[in-house]
């Protein structure tokens, strides 16, 4: 386990002509959940399996809900910012020649977007697996031509049926380039493989081939 900028992970290098990933799971996980995720989807690219913070139960999580389970904003805010960090201290540290695509499930999906929201410079795309808004009453920034995939559950019954559309309608609306699945699952893994999938498919779409617009200079 390796640590920077106040966050552990595991990291497997490998080609630089293909775009990093960084990983965030959900609440009481932690880095190993993503290992077949990254696997399929992004074989040849570099991940970074990151571990939240907070210990909680039977894992870890990255940022702590109110006791009713809403979103403490305030607490969201804070974490957001020192991911940012970790961000670029990575991008930095391991000479990173691509801006890198971050995914999250579940409260990883969460802070994953409020990222993008805060500094959407820091990363080349985002696929959140059963996302909820960081901030559904506040328009999200000028967001022109980001991608970003959205896997939502038709039976998810750790969110609100307009959750997933409220995120899709703020990314539409500040201009990002949006794909949304709404599938035939719950709040976990979808279990015909349909989340590897579609995120194998998008991402091939995006950068088959090392495609360089988004390296960094």
């Amino acid at each position: 386990m390796l640590h920077s900028a106040g966050f552990d992970f595991e990291v497997e290098a490998r080609s630089p002509d293909n775009p990093p990933m960084v990983l965030l799971h959900g609440s009481n996980g932690r880095e190993t959940d993503w290992t077949d995720f990254a696997e399929q989807v992004a074989p040849n690219s570099t991940c970074f399996k990151v571990r939240g913070p907070i210990a909680c139960e039977h894992g870890f999580t990255f940022f702590r809900r109110n006791r009713d389970r809403s979103l403490n904003l305030e607490e969201l805010t804070d974490r957001t910012a020192k991911l940012c960090v970790f961000m670029e201290t990575i991008t930095r540290e391991y000479r990173l020649a691509q801006r890198p695509l971050i995914a999250g499930y579940s409260s990883g999906a969460i802070i994953a977007a409020a990222v993008v929201c805060r500094q959407c410079t820091l990363t080349s795309g985002a696929i959140l697996l059963r996302p909820q808004s960081p901030d559904p009453q506040t328009p999200f920034p000028k967001l022109e031509r980001y991608p970003v995939l959205i896997l939502a559950g038709a039976h998810d019954d750790r969110r609100e049926r307009y959750d997933a559309p409220v995120i899709e309608e703020q990314f539409r609306i500040a201009g990002a380039h949006v794909a949304y699945h709404l599938l035939d699952a719950g709040h976990d893994w979808e279990p015909k493989g349909l989340d590897r999938a579609l995120s194998k498919e998008w991402f091939a779409s995006l950068f088959s081939g090392g495609k360089r617009e988004n390296a960094l200079v």
